[in-house]
């Protein structure tokens, strides 16, 4: 049931049941509700398939110990409730991301007024995104968040030089919306002399995503967009969608990366 189909029925209420007088909640009550809501993230899994709930609590809890721990509570389809104990446990889970189910990727909202959850539109996805084939010149903090706002939302860097076979790259965390196609590659004009150099984007933790529109959320067997569906990808294509699956660097568990702390946006 929707925003709508809630609204029609409250328009049909009776004029003596529209005439009962309202109450306020106790202020006490409003604070413990807001206190408990602020330490909530609210998560969609990004599937066409209904999911198995008690699977992916006992599996959510299993791979994120906490210690605090964080209750799991299912509220519609594939959407559930997360209440942690503590913003430190909260903010770990969060930057160990992206996290997925059944190779289906987590969407998160942060709860705001009454945490209504029809309000939610569950659109933006944390990725960390390797950008490969780099010159020394980009291996800066300020190049990197130059960069990274090519694609989206910069939220982290990592400056790390690191190489992967033959070319230089570095990581950005990026909010990327997950109505729009992943971007593959960023062009740019380094030195204003007008010949561009190339960069291609890799994508950690990129499971099921679907090959004809490019976006994730579903797979191409499942894509609506007839557009693309007619389009029959070449086997280079074919080659870039795999390719485009970056194999995760390696990390401390749960730990952010870079200049997690001191971004303003890297609140949790």
């Amino acid at each position: 049931m929707n925003a709508y189909d809630i609204a029609s029925l409250c328009n049909a209420f009776s004029l003596k049941e529209k005439e009962r007088p309202i109450c306020i909640l106790d202020p006490k009550l409003k604070n413990r509700g807001e206190q408990r809501l602020a330490l909530c993230r609210v998560g969609k899994i990004l599937t066409t398939k209904l999911i198995n709930r008690d699977a992916f609590v006992d599996v959510m809890n299993r791979i994120w110990r906490v210690d605090g721990g964080v209750e799991i509570e299912p509220i519609k389809w594939n959407i559930f409730a997360f209440y942690f104990r503590n913003t430190k446990d909260r903010k770990i889970v969060l930057n160990g991301g992206p996290w997925t189910f059944d190779r289906a990727t987590i969407a998160f909202e942060k709860p705001t007024g009454t945490g209504d959850v029809l309000e939610m539109k569950f659109n933006l996805v944390d990725y960390w995104v390797q950008i490969q084939y780099l010159p020394l010149l980009c291996m800066t903090e300020e190049i990197g968040l130059f960069l990274g706002q090519m694609i989206g939302e910069v939220r982290d860097i990592d400056l790390r030089m690191t190489t992967d076979i033959s070319s230089l790259f570095l990581w950005v965390q990026i909010t990327i919306p997950i109505e729009a196609p992943l971007q593959r590659s960023l062009r740019v004009d380094l030195l204003g002399s007008g010949k561009v150099t190339t960069m291609l984007l890799r994508y950690e933790i990129l499971l099921d995503y679907c090959f004809g529109c490019g976006r994730i959320g579903h797979i191409a067997d499942e894509c609506s967009d007839e557009e693309n569906l007619k389009e029959v990808p070449s086997e280079a294509t074919r080659s870039l969608h795999v390719w485009l699956r970056a194999t995760s660097s390696p990390k401390w568990p749960f730990m952010g990366r870079g200049i997690v702390g001191r971004m303003d946006n890297n609140n949790g």
